[in-house]
Order: structure tokens, then C-alpha cells, then sequence
């Protein structure tokens, strides 16, 4: 993930890998939650299309009030279609 937004532009030093562990959609939403609340920044978060909205959920549950909203984006769905 660092490469590409790299690729597309992001400063290195504008990137920060927050570690969750095996924790999932709710403990990544935890570990982001904690961890804004001791850097107040904006933060963008991408995740997939098939779990934007559920992130989207679960990170309104638990984000800070005192910080500003999170942005969640995800890039376009894959055209891949299996055959079969």
C-alpha cells in the first residue's frame, strides 16, 4: 500500500501505518480510533469496496468527538468476473 500511494503522489513522510494486530474491522476501528485521539490530523482511510460501508459504520461508533471525521474511500470495484 505505501508504494502506491507513493506512486500516486502521497508524501512518505504524510503516511502513517497505525498496527491493529489480527483485529478486523472492529479492532482496526479501535486501534485508529485510540491512536487519533492521541494525533489529532484528518485521516483517510481506503479500504475495499465490499467493506467501505461496514468500516464507515463502525469507525462513526468510535471515533473521538474532539478530532475531525474520518474520510473512507475505496477504489472503483474490479471488473473481474470469474468464468465458470
Amino acid at each position: 500500500m505505501l508504494t502506491t500511494l507513493e506512486q500516486l503522489g502521497v508524501p512518505r513522510s504524510a503516511i502513517v501505518t497505525v498496527e491493529a494486530g489480527e483485529g478486523g474491522t472492529t479492532g482496526t476501528a479501535d486501534a485508529l480510533a485510540a491512536w487519533v485521539a492521541t494525533h489529532p490530523s484528518r485521516v483517510l482511510v481506503v479500504v475495499s469496496p465490499t467493506h467501505a460501508r461496514r468500516y464507515r459504520r463502525t469507525l462513526a461508533r468510535v471515533w473521538p468527538r474532539d478530532v475531525p471525521a474520518t474520510i473512507v474511500r475505496h477504489p472503483p470495484p474490479h471488473p473481474f468476473r470469474p468464468e465458470g
